[in-house]
């Protein structure tokens, strides 16, 4: 009997299908109250500021501190002057994350053999809590440095005769360097699994050759990165070697006490990974891969819960690789036992982290974030805040510009800033701003003195109206 077009379609590409509209219910999920998200304590509002501050002519580094490399701020300073506010870029940011599960998902059916296994890491990948709550609205650089590996990985496997192969491949690990560092690694991960998953060792030297030399090219971009833009390397790198390392088994300890959603995805999908490593014997070098990934988040000496979202490829590629690992593991012939398991798992995921997710996606996240917001808007520029400036941002107020004013932490934490230089900044001010965190590290004598000598507009958070001469 001849199949129906929606039958063949759906026999065909209902894999496919199936994670269009997933990731088009994530996407619509999200969007929808995504005017009313608000998460001020993420690094946002700094590369936020950092963009903006570049588009105004200053130099990054030179001018001002910022301990990342320069690509996140350079592509949102230019959307605030495309736009004029934050709210585009967040639904771009948006669209290309959730959209970035589309290629993902075709990597893992390509990597495992699996179409019921890619589905289901693609659900895990849509829903991991840490990543969602995180960076998938408000704009970061890990999830971003992911988008960028995964069209890597993508040009590698499935763009294989492609005559702009090499220079796509090139232009994409150099933005990544000049993104986000570690995720480098992951593309020197990526790139030793495309390379070995060919069939010959000739065909296997012509491709370390070819990643050689785009390896070669991005280090030479770096080199010239460090040697053309003063204090680059200072501030970017050789800074986050003499900081203090967080004690490895303590990174372990919070991982345990993270959210119990994010605890069940890592269990699982390490979990696999190292059993298919010991005996899934064609995918010991996918898992071993992955494994590697997972294990860079300790690298660094700065830890914190989202750097595990650098790792999501390979906990998708571990709830991939289940019913496969099932299969062998159980030693059944059928795979119907084995994809019930993984619907199983996957139910419990979804089970303890869908009503967290649900929450944010349709609530404010913030609180009153959008009624500070308005309120500030009342109030004239320049505004004095610190560790907190995507409100101001979000106001489209200008900011006090000091050394370190563009930096959520290091501007109160790691460079403590004298009594008098809080006193000296405020008289450039016309606008005092201090959320709870930033009037938790300022000198308490500060504090008083603003107090007494300043307008009190609101308390919390607090809002002083200067009055200087130069305030209209």
């Amino acid at each position: 009997m001849k199949k129906s077009p929606v039958r063949r379609l759906l026999h065909t590409h209902g894999d496919l299908l199936i994670v269009t509209l997933l990731c088009t219910v994530v996407f619509l999920l999200q969007a929808l109250h995504l005017h009313e998200a608000a998460f001020s304590v993420t690094d946002e509002g700094s590369h936020a500021e950092i963009g903006r501050m570049i588009f105004e002519g200053f130099a990054p580094y030179r001018d001002f501190y910022y301990p990342h490399p320069p690509l996140l701020p350079l592509l949102i300073g230019g959307g605030l002057k495309i736009f004029g506010s934050m709210y585009p870029l967040r639904v771009i940011y948006l669209l290309l994350n959730v959209g970035g599960a589309i290629p993902l998902f075709f990597l893992l059916r390509k990597l495992t053999g699996s179409r019921f296994g890619a589905v289901a890491g693609i659900i895990m990948y849509l829903t991991f809590h840490e990543m969602m709550h995180h960076d998938s609205r408000f704009l970061g650089l890990r999830h971003l440095s992911n988008i960028f590996v995964i069209a890597f990985a993508s040009v590698g496997i499935f763009l294989k005769k492609w005559k702009y192969r090499s220079l796509g491949e090139t232009a994409l690990v150099s933005l990544t360097t000049l993104l986000f560092y570690p995720a480098v690694l992951n593309i020197a991960l990526v790139s030793l699994l495309i390379i070995t998953r060919e069939k010959t060792n000739r065909q296997r030297i012509t491709l370390l050759r070819h990643y050689a030399t785009i390896g070669s090219v991005t280090l030479v971009v770096l080199l010239l990165f460090f040697a053309l833009v003063a204090r680059s390397i200072d501030q970017t790198f050789l800074e986050h070697l003499g900081l203090p390392a967080m004690p490895r088994w303590n990174r372990i300890l919070w991982i345990i006490n993270s959210d119990p959603a994010d605890l069940f995805l890592y269990g699982i999908t390490t979990t696999s990974l190292l059993l298919s490593l010991a005996v899934l014997r064609g995918q010991r070098l996918l898992a071993l891969c992955m494994l590697c990934m997972i294990s860079l988040i300790f690298l660094p000496a700065e830890f914190w819960p989202h750097y595990t979202v650098t790792a999501v490829l390979a906990f998708a590629a571990g709830t991939a690789l289940l019913p496969a690992l099932f299969r062998k593991v159980l030693r059944v012939q059928t795979m119907i036992i084995p994809q019930i398991i993984t619907v199983m798992i996957v139910a419990v995921h979804l089970h303890s982290s869908l009503p967290s997710l649900l929450g944010e996606w349709n609530g404010n996240r913030g609180g009153d974030y959008h009624q500070i917001v308005s309120e500030l808007r009342k109030y004239p520029e320049p505004v004095l805040t610190y560790m907190e400036p995507i409100y101001a941002i979000d106001a489209e107020k200008k900011l006090v510009q000091y050394t370190y004013r563009a930096t959520r932490f290091t501007a109160t934490i790691h460079y403590a800033i004298p009594a008098e230089e809080h006193l000296r900044l405020a008289e450039k001010a016309c606008t005092i701003f201090l959320p709870g965190w930033d009037r938790s590290t300022l000198p308490p004598d500060v504090l008083k003195h603003w107090r007494e000598t300043y307008e009190l507009m609101n308390d919390d958070p607090l809002i002083l109206l200067t009055h200087n001469p130069h305030c209209s």
